[in-house]
């Protein structure tokens, strides 16, 4: 969850045949040894290929499929899953049932296989209003396996008014009624005149396969008559409201089920493990209806709510799925088509054409969908080929949907989307926001396949989709976009999001061997961890297992992965399940070298130490690694080989100082707490001093180096030759969070390191994103944490030895304007560019590289405080708004927002309100109430969020009660934005929810708590970052306390310990920096 002709396959598209991981440089790569093996120094395996490792399966075994890492590199079966951990079950009885009170439903006697789904949405005649309440009537028929007869029925049901029950069986008629309900697990339990009948074994559905089942007159099938009325909201089936290119308010209806909402749109088994077949029919006066699979017919009839004309649109059942996948989608809506031509990749097999329809509610935007078709095509096809196994459906239909809490949904075959993940206006060179649409759609279209495909069995295991969906979509987004580097974003972008959080003890594991308890629980899984971390680890996996490769041209993870997707296709599934799919098919015991990696929170780190010694050859260098866990705000513990700290299997590749070589010079594979080995011959004129470790930044993990080797590291880091990007980025990342955590008692560990090393990078003055994404980052954050600590509301703001975070701040933000940013924003030479340095404007001659390093580097200036940069951003907004003379886009995205470049426009507006100018603060709000360009709402939103002033501060919050100003669907993010810039804001924004009722305000925004926790629950969770006094943390606990039920459940718990982590922060690591920082230091008055 969170883009009328045969098309070819897309024109230059990396071939799908090279040998290299999707995501790792180029061939020749080094030879990673077994699990147990020693390391050695690699040579080319292609000429060497009597030094491949003998363990790995033979030529013959593996095909000839695209490698799952080397897609993205530069350019020069009856399965048996393992169930989640379940409650502890007394003895059924055929009454037992009916006083169910366990969070999950039972799932080992009554199975649902067929859903016959009637719902009826009309608006009634008698209200002429708009604003008039629709009603939804609606009819379920669920076909049961019941394996042990029953007196009760406990299924999902929230928000619903079911008048009606019964059930049928053979020629039987058993009428029934509701026994209890249960609104804190959402749960109606139906008791029967007579108990539910045993039927047979399998009942009508009778495959695994997905074929649709047809019902015989022996199932049993319940009955069920509801009713419910149809409001505004982001989950289950709401209504979207939205104004169209005349002004004219209309609305749409549409569903957004994952991860617990089908239940509030009709009465069902509503957890992922409990897959059955859609028959859907749709009785409604909106002109387009839109479901999972092709509509069958379209017959006009009367509608019992209504004298209007209505339509009945029945629809293909669908293939076995999980109830969060079903979608309907219905209202005035324009589409554009095309057949995309797919084949799966195997010799020999036919291509079939997909029907690709993508749709908005507008005419004027209908121009901004051709790009969604090509890019979802180019997915088809990448997947498809990849993964040897066919789109299963007969089309896919993508809908940008104005109100909508997540960034898309992967309903099977109709993916919903923000309107802002979808629209690309293609006569605008806006190339953040195709990458941003190309990804997001590329996510989507992988979870036809790693989530609706297959399915995990528990959202205890949400990364079994999402770590795999986010993996993909830099595979997919490679291939649609080869010039984009793809692969030189993932570090920056992905893996440091999820170290970042994983280094908490809050964090979780990315399986966990126990039972979800509460419906916050399950959005509260929702994170970096199952995105990010789910991706890291498979690129780690893939990375090591490309390089074991026995031939170019071969990838184990892809032949794993398409024999995981056949093995368990229509399946829920575990984690047990798929690593040992993969051990079946590597030969590798993967179940036991990826059990800490996924049973396990956190990560390794390697603490490494180097030994030269002089040889015939030059030099010889062996390098010392061990492991231990990394824990915040605890005692590292000693890695125990045999103990409870055991020691993670940990893939290790390896540089020497200087080499350029695209590929690493060395590898190996620690599977203990320590390792002293080889790396290789160094031949220069004077023993080197270092070794790259981690090489890529392919492993999930942190390296803590020698001073020694930190010194060689340091000297070096001011050339790119010396030190490559994803290097230097893993470097300065690695370092910058070992002087955060404090809890290395080493030379790496303070701050001074990390900052020599940003010296380092600012003389570098080479076009690379990676390293000035890091470096961006950790000194807005350090930025962040003073402006905080120095805000008039915080309660110390006294570091040790007199040093005051207002000080301190104030030296920092000069350090960055005028040694960080300030010379490689002068100095930085542009191809095509007459003078050096990075200006408001965009050049023909840009690479994607220095496209995305501009924005990055003036934003960061201008939130330091460099006058020239907020100055000028501010001029361009209001003479853009004077040269048009007007403050609005208009309707064909002409007009002045075509006078600052795209690319840029995000700066633009940020930059301007944090000037705290008054008329360009009025010109973004004025811009994002008139909502009339779908790709500009998140640029505005996060600009709204850039205000300092008290006034304009309170302004925003209150922004965020109205619904006549911030949408439903953006509150939550506005206002953890608002929060998370620090200073006084953030202590404004907590006083605005817990004082000033707030969150009183922010809750009744949300009928019937619909998307609540998921939208808002979520944000509230990232506000935790700042917590940095006793006063604040215990008016936080209150409040968690009075909201419980929307808040995760470590919301607490990560409180307390992201205060502590402030606190400690303040008292050490801030303390260094603001040392090294003396020679900017500005005094008191």
């Amino acid at each position: 969850m969170m883009l009328i002709v045969v098309v070819p396959a897309i024109a230059n598209r990396p071939a799908l045949s090279q040998g290299r991981p999707l995501l790792a440089p180029p061939a020749p790569p080094a030879t990673w040894p077994s699990p147990q093996a020693q390391t050695h120094e690699p040579q080319n395996p292609a000429a060497h290929p009597s030094l491949l490792t003998p363990s790995l399966p033979s030529p013959s075994e593996l095909p000839r499929s695209p490698p799952a890492s080397s897609l993205l590199s530069p350019s020069p079966t009856s399965p048996s899953s393992t169930p989640s951990p379940s409650p502890s079950l007394p003895a059924l009885s055929i009454d037992s049932l009916c006083s169910w009170t366990f969070f999950s439903l039972p799932d080992d006697m009554i199975q649902p296989f067929l859903y016959d789904i009637n719902l009826e949405v009309v608006k009634p005649s008698k209200h002429e209003a708009f604003n008039a309440t629709q009603i939804v009537n609606g009819h379920v028929g669920i076909h049961l396996n019941v394996t042990q007869p029953q007196s009760c029925l406990v299924l999902h049901s929230f928000g619903i008014n079911i008048t009606a029950i019964s059930y049928t069986y053979s020629t039987n008629v058993v009428k029934g009624h509701v026994h209890s309900s249960n609104s804190t697990n959402q749960q109606t339990i139906l008791k029967f005149d007579e108990p539910l009948h045993q039927t047979a074994a399998g009942g009508s559905s009778g495959n695994r396969h997905g074929d649709s089942p047809s019902a015989i007159q022996g199932d049993l099938i319940v009955h069920l008559d509801f009713n419910y009325p149809l409001a505004e909201g982001l989950d289950g089936l709401y209504e979207s409201r939205y104004k169209d290119e005349g002004g004219v308010e209309r609305s749409m209806v549409v569903t957004q089920f994952e991860a617990l909402a089908a239940r509030k749109a009709f009465p069902c088994f509503d957890e992922p493990h409990f897959k059955a077949h859609f028959n859907v029919s749709v009785l409604t006066d909106h002109p387009v209806v839109l479901s999972n699979m092709p509509e069958l017919s379209a017959l006009t009839t009367n509608s019992t709510l209504s004298s209007t004309p209505a339509m009945l649109h029945t629809f293909e059942v669908t293939p076995l799925m999980s109830t969060y996948l079903l979608a309907i989608v219905m209202g005035n809506l324009v589409s554009v088509e095309m057949e995309c031509s797919v084949t799966d990749g195997i010799v020999g097999s036919t291509a079939k054409n997909v029907l690709i329809r993508s749709w908005s509610t507008s005419y004027s935007r209908k121009n901004y969908l051709s790009t969604s078709l090509n890019i979802s095509c180019s997915a088809l096809q990448t997947y498809s080929s990849l993964l040897q196994m066919p789109y299963m459906l007969p089309k896919l239909e993508l809908v940008g949907i104005p109100s909508f809490s997540a960034g898309a949904m992967e309903n099977w075959g109709l993916i919903t989307f923000k309107e802002s993940m979808l629209l690309i206006d293609t006569s605008q060179d806006d190339l953040l926001q195709a990458m941003a649409v190309t990804t997001v759609v590329c996510h989507e279209v992988a979870h036809q396949w790693f989530g609706n495909l297959i399915t995990p069995r528990d959202w205890t295991e949400l990364w079994l989709k999402e770590g795999f969906a986010t993996y993909l979509e830099n595979v997919c987004a490679y291939m649609y976009k080869p010039q984009w580097g793809m692969q030189d974003l993932f570090y920056p972008d992905v893996t440091t999001s999820a170290l970042v959080e994983d280094s908490l003890a809050s964090a979780h594991p990315l399986s966990q061997l126990r039972s979800i308890e509460t419906l916050a629980e399950v959005d509260s899984m929702y994170d970096s961890l199952s995105y990010n971390k789910g991706a890291a680890i498979l690129m780690m996996l893939d990375n090591y297992l490309a390089l074991s490769a026995t031939q170019p041209g071969i990838s184990p993870f892809v032949k794993a992965l398409s024999a995981f997707l056949k093995q368990f296709q229509y399946s829920s599934v575990t984690y047990n399940d798929l690593w040992t799919s993969f051990s079946n098919t590597t030969g590798l015991n993967l179940t036991s070298m990826m059990e800490l990696w996924t049973l396990h929170p956190n990560y390794p780190v390697l603490e490494v130490t180097m030994d030269v010694k002089a040889s015939i050859k030059g030099y010889s260098v062996f390098v010392e690694l061990v492991q231990r866990p990394l824990l915040v705000a605890t005692t590292p513990a000693p890695c125990n080989d045999n103990g409870e700290h055991g020691s993670w299997w940990i893939p290790v590749a390896m540089r020497h100082e200087g080499s350029a070589r695209p590929y690493p010079d060395a590898a190996v594979s620690l599977s203990s707490c320590k390792s002293h080995s080889f790396v290789g011959n160094f031949t220069g004129s004077s023993p080197p001093l270092y070794v790259v470790v981690n090489a890529g930044r392919y492993g999930y993990y942190r390296v803590l180096y020698s001073n020694t080797m930190l010194a060689g590291l340091i000297r070096d880091a001011p050339s790119a030759n010396l030190v490559p990007a994803l290097d230097m980025a893993g470097l300065l990342e690695d370092t910058f969070q070992f002087s955060l955590l404090g809890q290395f008692d080493t030379w790496a560990a303070n701050s001074n390191v990390f900052m020599q090393l940003v010296s380092g990078q600012a003389r570098r003055k080479v076009v690379e994103y990676a390293p000035w994404a890091v470096t961006v980052s950790a000194l807005s954050r350090l930025s962040i944490m003073l402006r905080t600590a120095a805000a008039p509301s915080a309660v110390n703001s006294t570091l040790r030895y007199g040093f005051s975070a207002q000080t301190c701040y104030a030296a920092l933000t000069k350090y960055i304007r005028e040694k960080v940013t300030g010379p490689i924003i002068q100095d930085l030479a542009i191809p095509g560019q007459s003078k050096p340095g990075l200006m408001f404007s965009v050049n023909p001659y840009d690479n994607t590289q220095l496209r995305l390093l501009r924005p990055l580097l003036l934003t960061a200036a201008g939130a330091a405080g460099a006058t020239q940069q907020l100055e000028q951003a501010t001029e361009l907004l209001l003479n853009a708004s004077v040269s048009s003379g007007s403050t609005a886009f208009t309707s064909d995205q002409e007009g002045w927002v075509s006078l600052i470049p795209a690319d840029l426009r995000a700066t633009v507006y940020a930059l301007s309100v944090m000037s705290g100018n008054t008329s360009a603060y009025g010109i973004i709000k004025s811009l994002y109430l008139q909502r009339s360009n779908a790709a500009e709402q998140p640029r505005l939103l996060k600009a709204l969020a850039a205000v300092s002033s008290a006034d304009a501060v309170n302004s925003t919050l209150q922004f965020l009660k109205s619904p006549a100003g911030c949408q439903l669907q953006d509150v939550g993010s506005l206002l953890s934005a608002l929060a998370l810039q620090g200073g006084e804001p953030y202590f404004a924004s907590w006083r605005f929810l817990i004082e000033d009722g707030g969150m009183e305000a922010l809750l009744a925004r949300y009928p019937n708590g619909s998307g609540v926790t998921f939208s808002l629950g979520n944000e509230l969770s990232s506000m935790l970052e700042l917590v940095q006094d006793d006063q604040l943390l215990e008016r936080i606990k209150d409040f968690a306390d009075k909201f419980a039920e929307i808040l995760e459940p470590y919301f607490v718990q990560a409180a307390t310990e992201k205060k502590a982590n402030f606190e400690a922060w303040m008292k050490g690591p801030a303390y260094k920096l603001c040392l090294w920082l003396q020679p900017e230091l500005i005094p008191d008055d």
